[in-house]
This record gives structure tokens, sequence and C-alpha cells, in this order.
């Protein structure tokens, strides 16, 4: 898994579009594709292939659904991931929805089997505190039994 880190300069606040959104704190119209219009694309392949800059760049792959194919993984993922909704993040569901990102590190912590199961998760929930800091809510999460 690849991370990375997309820093927000408050002077371009609704003044850019692409793959990152358009940075005007409403994830539900971030799949804007550069037709523009407010449509939103539902299909992550098809808003990925918008942006391409050459014809000549390769489709998009589909996303795994690693849920889907690894079903012993899922009860687990929504265990860890379902903390989200949980105290102490709880704390923070009125400045960032904690859904999107339980989706996100439900389908990473199924995809993630390679030993170091909770390495994903963890870095799925740290996301999720990050952006909550971002707004200026801050707690601590990490426990014994919770990404120590």
């Amino acid at each position: 898994m690849k991370d990375f880190t997309v820093s927000r300069i408050f002077f371009l606040f609704c003044q850019v579009k692409g793959l990152c959104g358009n940075y005007n704190g409403d994830t539900r119209d971030d799949f804007q594709t550069p037709a523009g219009g407010g449509l939103t694309e539902s299909s992550p392949i098809v808003f990925a292939d918008a942006w391409k800059l050459k014809p000549s760049c390769p489709k998009p792959k589909p996303v795994t659904d690693y849920c889907a194919s690894r079903p012993h993984r899922r009860e687990w993922a929504s265990t860890v991931c379902g903390s989200m909704k949980r105290y102490p993040f709880s704390l923070c569901e009125s400045e960032v929805s904690a859904g999107p990102y339980v989706q996100r590190c439900e389908r990473d912590a199924c995809a993630c089997d390679s030993g170091d199961d909770c390495r994903c998760a963890c870095a799925a929930l740290a996301a999720y505190a990050h952006a909550c800091s971002q707004r200026g809510v801050t707690y601590r999460w990490r426990t014994q039994e919770l990404c120590r």
C-alpha cells in the first residue's frame, strides 16, 4: 500500500479540481470529471479515466473487492474498522463523517493479508484521527488492544 499526503492550503479552498477532489469540504462531490457541470461520477474507474492527460495512458484497473474474495477477513475488518463509530473516535463525527473512512478501512483491512494485518487497519484509523485533528478534534485512541 502506498501512502501519500496532500497538504491543503486555505487560499485554494474551492479553487482546485482533479483526482484529489475539489477541496470544498464536501466529499460527496469530489468525483467531478473535467467536463464539470456539477455532475459527479459514481464509478472510481470512470472518474480516474476521465482525468488522464494522454489517451495512451492505460485504463485504471478495476478495484478488487477483497472482502468478497476473502470472507474470513470481513468480520475482523468490520470489528476493527467499526472502532471509528465508537468512543473516542465518535467525538469527531460531527466534524468528519466516519462512514467513508470505515468503508475504506474495511476494504484495506480485507486486502491486507500478509501477516501484519493490523498495519493496514491502523493506518486507516490514523487517517481518520488525522482528518479529525485537522478540524480541531483531537483524542487519544491508541490502546494496548488497538494499534499500539
